[in-house]
């Protein structure tokens, strides 16, 4: 996914939570939407921001970007519930529209993963007893689309999003939320993305900012991963929300 390198997992994963939400086949999730598989150990760190990545990765996808991010987060990794190529996918795409660049989520899958999310978030932050008013998402392509979608669905549960190369889809492009006045967000794009274009996350940045968020909005030059600029930008972003 990402253009930065070097092996990051075994000085971080001690501060990270992998968490991977499927579907449930019997009564041991009690009302949760998924299973969750964590250690249930208290975190040091109560800053809680849950990372959400692309179609065909897992919840490891991520980590080269949580390294970098302050000490004081505890970084929610989250896994996808469906398996696609070799990795996990949030939701199929409707390419009824067009192609690739008109796609959209399927509308059930889509619905059932934000939900995950949500219900995933929320029993992280309790079995961790961490700050649900501090809580931030990262995404990145399909992880984006889920994060900022999360966003203007309950804006008043997130204190910060950062979207990576996403778009806003249209069963949330018109909702109208309270909350989301001078709502930090970060979104960026990349010049040379064939995968999502920066047309369509630009589109996203405008909404936003017609809803009064706080948005900054950058296109970087890469394809469809993040640079070390964007990398650069969108830590100092999260920085200053703590």
């Amino acid at each position: 996914m990402s253009d930065t390198t070097g092996s990051v997992r075994s000085q971080y994963e001690r501060a990270t939570t992998r968490i991977r939400p499927y579907r449930a086949r019997n009564s041991e999730c009690g009302p949760l939407a998924s299973c969750l598989r964590f250690a249930r150990q208290r975190s040091q760190r109560t800053r809680p921001v849950a990372d959400c990545r692309r179609r065909g990765a897992n919840e490891q996808d991520l980590l080269p970007i949580a390294a970098d991010l302050p000490d004081s987060l505890h970084v929610i990794s989250l896994r996808a519930p469906d398996r696609l190529q070799g990795g996990y996918t949030w939701y199929e795409l409707d390419l009824s529209g067009g192609g690739l660049h008109q796609s959209q989520p399927h509308q059930g899958d889509f619905e059932r993963s934000l939900g995950l999310i949500a219900d995933s978030v929320e029993a992280a932050v309790d079995a961790y007893g961490l700050d649900s008013e501090r809580l931030g998402l990262l995404g990145f392509s399909q992880g984006a689309i889920t994060s900022m979608s999360l966003l203007l669905e309950s804006p008043t549960d997130f204190q910060w999003v950062v979207a990576l190369h996403g778009y806003l889809p249209a069963s949330h492009r018109k909702l109208n939320p309270d909350g989301i006045v001078d709502k930090p967000v970060f979104i960026a794009a990349g010049s040379a993305d064939q995968i999502i274009p920066a047309a369509r996350t630009e589109a996203a940045a405008e909404r936003f900012e017609q809803l009064g968020a706080a948005v900054g909005y950058n296109v970087y030059e890469t394809a469809h991963g993040v640079s070390r600029e964007e990398l650069t930008d969108l830590v100092a972003f999260v920085d200053a929300q703590l």
